[in-house]
C-alpha cells in the first residue's frame, strides 16, 4: 500500500527529472514483482547515469558506454538478478542520462 500512495502522490511527476535517490526509494517501496517496477527502472538507470556523469565527466561516460549493455546482457542471460529484466528502454535511458550529465557539466563551465 505504501508504494501505491507514493505513486499516487507522484501522479504526473516527470520521472526523468527525479534524482536517483528518489527513484530508488520509490522502487524500494514497491514489491519486487510489482509491474510498476518496469516503468520506473529506465528512469532510475537514466538518473544513475546522469548523476555519475555529472560527478565524473571523464570516467563515467567511458565506463558506462560499456557497462550499460553489459549489465543488460547479464540480466538477459540470468547472470544478474534484478527486479526487472533487460530492456531496450533501460539501455536507451542509460545513454540519455550520460548525455544529460555531460550537458549539465558543460552548462556549468
Amino acid at each position: 500500500m505504501a508504494g501505491y500512495s507514493q505513486l499516487a502522490a507522484l501522479a504526473g511527476q516527470d520521472y526523468g527529472s527525479m534524482s536517483h535517490a528518489q527513484l530508488l526509494a520509490l522502487r524500494n517501496s514497491l514489491a519486487p514483482d510489482d509491474p510498476r517496477q518496469a516503468i520506473l527502472a529506465p528512469y532510475e538507470h537514466q538518473a544513475f547515469a546522469r548523476e555519475w556523469t555529472e560527478d565524473s565527466p571523464v570516467v563515467a561516460p567511458l565506463s558506462l558506454a560499456f557497462a550499460i549493455p553489459a549489465y543488460a546482457a547479464a540480466k538477459a542471460l540470468g547472470l544478474e538478478h534484478a527486479r526487472t529484466g533487460a530492456s531496450w528502454a533501460s539501455i536507451a535511458h542509460g545513454y540519455q542520462g550520460i548525455g544529460q550529465g555531460l550537458a549539465n557539466v558543460f552548462r556549468r563551465l
